[in-house]
Formats: structure tokens, C-alpha cells, sequence
């Protein structure tokens, strides 16, 4: 065991001293092991890894770690991130996350929960830029957001949800419902502070009286 923890530090002071980041890499797991090459340095955490990089938290079943400054993160197994900074909560099967540009790319099912917006999405890809505050998301997605009218539910082959604006761009076999109406569309804007729909191309609805 103390030999265990010798080797453990020795490899997060490795960490520390690579990375030029303002977060460092905090992390555990059932296993880790580390590959170096010249200025390469690839770790691995298996059985079980959790990492927080500062305002971000993140539970995998594996991890591998890559990059000059320990800046790619490369997630795998019931994979669950916690952005503290931005209230969102995401779960997929993988991931890979970039701390430099702060960006996730999910290939694979996802489901997300924006607390600030009162938004649930899920999709089968996910391209999100965190400080940014853009996601777009292809493949049966759909968003759902809460109204003091119920649930708004969104779906497209193709979403892009700017959470610093409350929007949303539909393209693709776009649909609304709402309140007892529905609204199909090519494409459609929402507005999801002011409530208000736009539609482009052929639409078609179903409004109640």
C-alpha cells in the first residue's frame, strides 16, 4: 500500500508540474498506470475513475488521459459529468473532453439537464462548447423545457441550443408541443424565455380552439 501511494504521487506531481492549465487534475480510481515517451505521457484510470478539474467533476468507468498539458480526457462506462459552474449534469456511455477549449464531444446516446434553464435534452451526438453556452446536438434529439403552461418538447434531426440567449434552431423533421398545439416545420426557432415560435419551409399544426 505505501508503495502504491509513493507511485501515485509521484504521478500527480508529474501532473501538476506538465500541466500549464489554471485547473489541475485531481482524480482516483481502482488502477492507474502511466506510459511515457520523450514529452508524451499518456494515464490511464481504470476500474472506476473520478477527476475534478475545478468547476467540473467527472465519474467513468476508465479515463485516459493525453496531451501537452493533460488536456484531453478520453472517457468511457456510464460516464457522468457535473459543471458546477454552469448547473449541467450529463450522462452518456463515452466522451471525450477537452479542458484547453473547454469543449465535449459525445459520439453515442446522451442526456443532459440544464438547472439555469430549466431545460432536459437528449440526443444521439453532442458537440457542446461549455464557455461558449453552445449545444448542438444531431440524431433524434430533443429538448424539453418547463413552462408555467407544462412542457415544451422540441425534437429535430438537428438542434442548436444557445443557453446564454434561451434559443433554439430546429432543422430537420422539426416539431413542437405545446400546450395542447402542435407545429411541424423544416425549421423552427424558439425563443424559450419570450415563449415565441418561428417556422420556416413547408409547416404544418394542429392548434386547439
Amino acid at each position: 500500500m505505501k508503495r502504491k501511494r509513493i507511485a501515485l504521487l509521484a504521478l500527480l506531481t508529474c501532473i501538476y508540474a506538465g500541466s500549464a492549465l489554471a485547473d489541475n487534475i485531481t482524480f482516483s480510481s481502482g488502477s492507474t498506470s502511466m506510459q511515457m515517451k520523450g514529452d508524451s505521457r499518456v494515464v490511464h484510470l481504470t476500474n472506476g475513475a473520478s477527476i475534478n478539474t475545478g468547476d467540473v467533476e467527472i465519474k467513468a468507468q476508465t479515463v485516459t488521459i493525453t496531451g501537452k498539458n493533460y488536456s484531453n480526457l478520453e472517457c468511457d462506462g456510464k460516464v457522468l459529468i457535473n459543471d458546477f459552474k454552469h448547473r449541467i449534469t450529463i450522462h452518456s456511455t463515452s466522451l471525450i473532453y477537452n479542458r484547453e477549449t473547454q469543449n465535449i464531444i459525445v459520439d453515442g446516446w446522451i442526456e443532459l439537464q440544464d438547472l439555469n434553464n430549466e431545460v432536459a435534452a437528449s440526443a444521439a451526438w453532442l458537440d457542446f462548447n461549455m464557455d461558449g453556452g453552445i449545444l448542438k446536438m444531431q440524431i433524434r434529439a430533443k429538448i424539453i423545457k418547463k413552462t408555467e403552461k407544462g412542457p415544451m418538447i422540441c425534437r429535430a434531426d438537428n438542434i442548436i441550443f444557445n443557453r446564454d440567449n434561451s434559443t433554439l434552431l430546429l432543422n430537420g423533421n422539426s416539431s413542437v408541443n405545446w400546450d395542447g398545439n402542435s407545429y411541424n416545420a423544416n425549421n423552427i426557432q424558439v425563443d424559450l424565455k419570450s415563449e415565441e415560435i418561428k417556422m420556416v419551409g413547408e409547416i404544418k399544426g394542429n392548434i386547439k380552439n
